[in-house]
């Protein structure tokens, strides 16, 4: 490795460690909020009508569905993007989509996904034959899904993917650009897959966010991403509808939604062997004979990846094996 490739893979490091160090805080504040407002709830009726009122709103199924976190996200946002300010945001060139590929790209995105949220709950079902657990716990997106209500409809359909792509692909992959797209893709779908905590969600999320961050790179608009993210979890929220309903129609719609999941598995599989040789990713800044995949090495070296990536996979532990 020549000075140059080393010098350049020291500040890919360096960048690591900030990016990790912002989500590291994002995740620590959400989770130390959670556990506050949780003793919140126990303690509020001793503390007056105000506590009393504040315990109810806490315990409410809106709350829960997707106000814990929204107001997780209000409290982290200055001191996480205080940190991410380190590290310069590039200007990029905006191109646009035509609605042809959009829709090529939501087969992709939706097909592969449900491809691999099947196999994190195979997994799911294999580990709860081990340890002879319920697989429903390992997946705490199902306990927000079944509580169906106007809170989780907004936080699921709109706000949570909104500001999910504003975070990683709007902040964190824009910010590694320039050590090459290949490196910022990878890094900033592997932290998005992470953040949600669980091996289900790691799993397709991680996938998602890989086919978004290429969006991303190719017309340098976040809008596409957010509208196929938005696209993507509505589809979920509306399969999540159908399953509570029982009536022949209602039955018939879920059949219909469930196959026509399989096809886009199909469909996305054949998309993407067809379009895998038209795929170009800019190097950036690397230096020549610097790989990718040196690139990333050094991006995930950083402490504080480091310990961002412990406390995800020790949250997947926890709802793999004692949730």
């Amino acid at each position: 490795m020549d000075q140059e490739t080393r010098e350049f893979c020291r500040q890919a490091r360096r960048t690591g460690n900030i990016l990790g160090w912002a989500l590291t805080l994002l995740t620590v504040m959400t989770l130390a909020l959670s556990f506050f407002l949780g003793l919140l709830a126990v303690a509020g009726p001793g503390l007056g009508r105000a506590g009393e009122a504040l315990s109810a709103v806490i315990r409410s199924d809106w709350f829960s569905s997707g106000g814990a976190s929204l107001a997780g996200y209000a409290v982290a946002a200055l001191p996480v993007f205080a940190v991410l300010s380190r590290v310069p945001l590039p200007r990029q060139e905006q191109k646009r989509m035509r609605v042809r590929k959009f829709l090529l790209f939501f087969i992709v995105i939706e097909g592969g996904g449900t491809a691999f949220n099947l196999l994190g709950n195979a997994i799911n079902l294999f580990v709860a034959g081990l340890t002879g657990r319920l697989s429903w716990g390992m997946n705490p997106v199902h306990e927000i899904l079944s509580s169906y209500n106007w809170m989780m409809v907004l936080y699921v359909a709109l706000l949570g993917p909104v500001i999910e792509e504003f975070i990683f692909r709007g902040q964190i992959l824009r910010r590694l650009r320039p050590f090459g797209d290949w490196a910022a893709i990878a890094y900033s779908s592997l932290m998005f897959g992470l953040m949600h905590g669980n091996i289900t969600q790691f799993l397709y999320a991680t996938y998602i966010g890989t086919v978004l961050g290429y969006v991303a790179v190719r017309t340098g608009r976040l809008r596409y991403c957010m509208l196929l993210h938005i696209l993507v979890n509505s589809c979920s929220v509306a399969l999540s509808f159908l399953s509570q309903g029982s009536s022949l129609l209602v039955t018939a719609l879920l059949v219909s939604a469930v196959l026509a999941m399989y096809l886009m598995i199909a469909a996305s599989a054949a998309i993407l062997c067809v379009a895998a040789r038209r795929i170009y990713l800019e190097r950036g800044g690397m230096p020549d004979g610097c790989s990718g995949g040196r690139v990333l090495s050094a991006l995930l070296a950083g402490s504080g990846t480091l310990v961002f990536t412990a406390i995800c996979l020790g949250l997947m532990g926890y709802y793999l094996l004692a949730a």
